[in-house]
């Protein structure tokens, strides 16, 4: 591989000032190499965050023996070698930058060899400076290990974040470039564990079930299309599976892993009527364009890039979404019963066993660099469903079919009707209110002596819901908080990034009175939960800690638990939940000991009265 050093003139236009931040930005580059240098296998090992070890083992092309000192020198690139370059970018890396910004911060060895040669070369290089050169026997390709991060700059170590979130950075980009090339076998080690591996078959399908073993990607929708200049593949999920922010929506385009508004937007179009806001799905898109079409050179991470024509680009990601939502593939299969017992049996089996699962460990006294990078993990076997997980799919499917009709309904009205601000609880005659009906399985009707009422039982359940945890969490105190066991545990999928933090989660939820464990790889089990909590509500509550929750937040404070709260109770009840007289009787009369019983925690009313006056004018009578 020849490297070069680029002209002023070139350097000066393509200059970012890169800058090492976190252990994140070290690993995106290294691995970016091992993808430009032709690597079919790639190996990355972190430990405590990536403050004090990492390492990427590629079997690429390698760096020749010549040429491995001028690969640390600033702007040296084998990527381009002219100005004229920058406009058809093809590889990763381009800037030469980023090699001697990482050396300079850190100890650093690299052993490489190519397949010319019979023996590879080692270089030691502490803080820019070359300690050391040396012949060595080695695989063909290249290692990089990178140790104590900062440890010459005391001011940018001080400001390092902790080692559960610099781990869950890496965590997140591994798992997206991992699957940006599924014809790349991957290996992601975390302080001794795998995290995962892939096989590397090419298969975009197989590389998402290898990474994210999980019961939400069992069953994603394919997309595949093309117009000039531009092509698209991927999957996404269907609209009852989705997430509450955009943690798995993940992008490619040319191979580069990149934020985008424009196809932020591309998929809120087409998804358009089909999520209830504040949802999102999970997509995976892999974009290809002429490279002359977009521009790279944006920014120092090369995250953010720009589109030559955004209007098409967006358009042809939201046509394209919007057909593979609407046609017969997006509607779920059914399960057997067969299906079903077969995932229980899977799922006790794996609680029976998980006391004999034994951590893989690397074996530290080998030469890191001498690492097999083609070895295979029996961990990266996806593993079954649960039957909870399983009967969860279905239920948020039939939730969200409700959040939508819901939606509908309100647009719909929205104008044609207004509600009267009832700011104190007693201008309400709660014991003289006589429930006459419901309909559209939505909207009880209810009358007194005075008045005719509209009541919203879904925005009723939310402000019932959503007292009932305040109450329990910000007025009763945490240390009170009581358990009930569950018969039946409920079983929950973690993607990497969350199994990287859910120590933390899990202790955040013991302290809110959940009974929470490991089960198995991949997965954590709700055994007990608080006593004023049914099933229902304790899973989605839960889930939105796991999600959601920043590792850091404290639980105790209100604003935190305020939002999370408000976030379940916004999943709990739905429209379209057919209630019977006794349960219409039953909510109004919880409803009235609500301290705010006139509106959801979202601010929507849960209460429409009209006095016989004003329907006679509705009517034009009067």
């Amino acid at each position: 591989m020849k490297i070069n050093l680029l002209d002023k003139s070139v350097s000066d236009k393509i200059a970012a000032g890169e800058v090492i931040e976190r252990p994140v930005s070290i690993v995106k580059e290294l691995v970016e190499n091992s993808i430009d240098a032709g690597a079919k296998s790639i190996v990355v090992e972190i430990k405590k965050g990536g403050h004090d070890y990492i390492r990427v083992t590629d079997n690429g092309i390698g760096i020749e023996k010549p040429e491995i000192e001028k690969a640390f020198v600033r702007h040296a690139t084998s990527k381009i070698i002219s100005e004229s370059d920058l406009e058809n970018l093809i590889t990763l890396g381009f800037r030469g930058e980023a090699l001697a910004s990482i050396s300079a911060v850190t100890r650093m060895e690299v052993v490489s060899k190519t397949s010319e040669e019979k023996t590879g070369i080692k270089l030691n290089i502490h803080a820019g400076d070359i300690i050391s050169k040396s012949q060595v026997g080695c695989p063909d390709g290249t290692t990089m290990i990178i140790r104590d991060l900062f440890y010459n700059t005391p001011a940018r170590l001080k400001f390092m974040k902790s080692e559960s979130s610099d781990t869950s950075q890496i965590t997140t980009f591994m798992s997206n470039i991992a699957v940006g090339f599924p014809e790349i076998s991957f290996r992601y080690v975390v302080n001794g564990k795998i995290v995962f591996t892939t096989d590397g078959n090419g298969k975009l399908r197989d590389a998402i079930s290898q990474v994210y073993n999980h019961s939400d990607f069992m069953n994603l929708i394919e997309i595949k299309d093309e117009i000039p200049g531009l092509k698209i593949r991927g999957f996404i999920s269907r609209p009852s599976i989705n997430r509450n922010s955009r943690k798995l929506q993940i992008y490619l385009v040319n191979g580069r892993v990149i934020e985008s508004k424009i196809i932020d937007t591309a998929i809120e179009e087409g998804y358009r009527e089909r999520l209830f806001e504040g949802r999102f799905p999970i997509v995976f898109l892999l974009l290809e364009l002429d490279p002359k079409a977009i521009d790279v050179n944006i920014h120092p991470n090369k995250k953010v890039i720009k589109f030559d024509d955004e209007k098409r680009v967006k358009q042809f990601i939201a046509e394209t979404i919007h057909s593979a939502i609407t046609t017969s593939e997006s509607v779920p299969r059914p399960i057997s019963e067969n299906t079903l017992t077969e995932k229980l049996s899977d799922s006790q089996r794996s609680e029976s066993n998980n006391s004999d699962n034994k951590t893989e460990e690397i074996n530290d006294s080998r030469d890191d660099y001498f690492v097999d990078i083609y070895a295979k993990s029996d961990e990266n076997s996806t593993k079954q469903m649960s039957l909870a997980s399983i009967l969860r799919e279905e239920s948020i499917a039939r939730k969200n079919l409700y959040e939508n009709v819901e939606k509908e309904q309100h647009e719909e009205n929205e104008g044609k009707l207004s509600h009267f601000d009832m700011d104190r609880k007693d201008d309400m005659p709660w014991e003289d209110i006589r429930p006459i009906g419901v309909v559209f399985a939505t909207y009880i009707l209810a009358t007194d002596d005075v008045y005719f009422y509209i009541i919203d039982q879904h925005a009723a359940h939310e402000r019932i819901y959503y007292e009932k945890f305040v109450t329990s969490y910000l007025e009763e105190g945490f240390s009170g908080a009581t358990s009930q066991l569950l018969a039946v545990g409920i079983v929950i999928d973690l993607t990497p990034q969350e199994e990287t933090l859910i120590e933390n989660k899990m202790r955040i939820l013991q302290t809110l009175g959940f009974e929470i464990e490991n089960f198995g790889p991949g997965s954590v089990i709700i055994r007990g939960v608080p006593d004023f909590m049914n099933m229902e509500e304790a899973e989605i509550f839960a889930r939105n800690v796991i999600e959601d929750t920043d590792e850091n937040a404290d639980i105790r404070n209100q604003i935190a638990i305020d939002k999370l709260i408000t976030k379940s109770c916004k999943s709990a009840v739905k429209a379209n939940d057919y209630l019977t007289d006794e349960e219409v009787v039953c909510l109004l009369n919880t409803l009235s000991n609500c301290k705010n019983p006139y509106s959801c925690p979202h601010g929507r009313p849960t209460i429409i009265k009209f006095s016989k006056y004003e329907m006679e004018r509705m009517f034009k009578r009067a």
